[in-house]
């Protein structure tokens, strides 16, 4: 132990469990991804010329002034648009760690000074806070006397959740991959719409008490075979656990692993326009940072 702490804080995707999946999936071939960019001004033809070197499927791109553009394609990808999406992409699935291995941690103290009286799961998710209440949660979490018994490589992030104004809480090792996917491993990606009865409120016992109908968003993946045998081999350990996908190094979420992935077919789920838009964010424009890149909206159509 060192009394050094990495506070990591992410409001962006999070897929709530991988799970096996037929990819002979119903998702319309006439679907669209909409996206609109704000570029700065010295790199937009680079920015312009990269994306048609991406060979997306049915790519049209509409100038809107010297500084925005609008483009649109078929969010189905195969592998020479893989081969390109995902070059020099570093994808990788990271362990966590639970709560019984903070023993009793002053970290605690945190969570209770926001209502947390208890923390019923043992997995690395702690618990669910108000978004209201991450700023402080986030200063008191970096605080010399609650970090110094904690693991160096122990890393606090906050992924999105279903539940209206909430966000969750996980604890991650960012030090240990557990597998790491090569872009070679991919032979096929696609993303498709969803309309969901959502639970968006509970009571204390956390039982839903309003629904309302979402949107969210799939991903579909399949692997080669070498991929295949890895994430067979991945899932089959980890039933019931949790895991960290990074992408670019960067945390993007924390999925549950429900069950043996055999087929190398996985899905997983999305939970908004705004977890859609960080995807391909990172996905088109890994290379640019955000001020150079900025996707000012996103639609699936």
């Amino acid at each position: 132990m060192v009394n050094k702490l990495v506070l990591m804080i992410f409001f962006m995707l999070f897929l709530f469990d991988l799970r096996g999946n037929n990819l002979n999936s119903k998702q319309k071939q006439d679907s669209i991804i909409e996206i609109d960019i704000e570029v700065q001004h010295q790199y937009f033809d680079n920015i312009v010329s990269e994306l048609k070197t991406l060979s997306l499927p049915d790519l049209t791109i509409v100038y809107s002034n010297d500084s925005t553009i609008k483009i649109t394609f078929i969010p189905i990808f195969k592998s020479i648009q893989l081969k390109n999406i995902l070059r020099n992409t570093n994808i990788s699935f990271l362990d966590t760690y639970k709560t019984e291995e903070l023993g009793k941690s002053s970290v605690f103290s945190v969570f209770w000074e926001h209502g947390i009286e208890k923390i019923e799961s043992n997995d690395s998710h702690v618990v669910d806070f108000a978004i209201s209440d991450t700023t402080a949660i986030n200063n008191s979490l970096k605080k010399k006397d609650i970090i110094k018994n904690l693991p160096s490589d122990l890393v606090f992030v906050w992924c999105n959740t279903l539940k209206k104004d909430t966000v969750a809480l996980f604890l991650i090792n960012k030090n240990k991959t557990k597998y790491k996917i090569n872009e070679k491993n991919f032979t096929k990606l696609s993303i498709e719409k969803n309309i969901a009865n959502i639970a968006v409120e509970f009571d204390k016992d956390w039982k839903p008490t309003k629904w309302e109908k979402r949107a969210n968003y799939i991903v579909n993946f399949k692997l080669d075979n070498y991929g295949t045998k890895l994430f067979y081999n991945l899932t089959k350990n980890n039933i019931g656990n949790r895991i960290a996908f990074s992408l670019n190094n960067k945390m993007i979420s924390v999925p549950q692993i429900n069950s043996t992935i055999e087929k190398g077919e996985v899905t997983m789920s999305l939970t908004g326009k705004q977890d859609l838009k960080e995807l391909f964010k990172e996905l088109l424009f890994s290379r640019y940072n955000r001020q150079k890149v900025q996707i000012k909206g996103i639609e699936y159509k």
